[in-house]
């Protein structure tokens, strides 16, 4: 479940002629003791089915606290998602970073 970015991440001199079209969730780590969601991602693009990272793709990271993480805690798995709740919780995390700008793009 990876979002297709609307402008493809742009690593520069670092990988020079390359983009990266997509970001894809790497990590999502749940403290529910000290309220707070980590949430790794990085870019690159889906070949043939498989995820591939970005040649120098940065690992990002977001911690998701206070009002932000009781909100999403609080969501619930969808008929569409079988009530999977480990497809909820990716959904829920990539509609999180994209309404908050960390991400800018669309969930495929």
């Amino acid at each position: 479940m990876p979002v297709l970015l609307t402008t493809a991440f742009d690593p520069g001199d670092l990988d020079v002629g390359n983009t990266y079209p997509r970001a894809i969730i790497i990590l999502q780590q749940i403290q529910p003791e000290l309220r707070q969601i980590m949430v790794a991602y990085q870019f690159g693009n889906m070949v043939e089915g498989a995820w591939v990272k970005g040649m120098v793709s940065p690992d990002k990271t977001v911690t998701i606290t206070g009002e932000d993480y009781d909100a999403l805690v609080a969501e619930a798995a969808i008929e569409d998602e079988d009530y999977n709740i480990y497809a909820g919780a990716k959904r829920i995390l990539y509609e999180y970073l994209i309404d908050k700008g960390y991400i800018v793009g669309a969930i495929e």
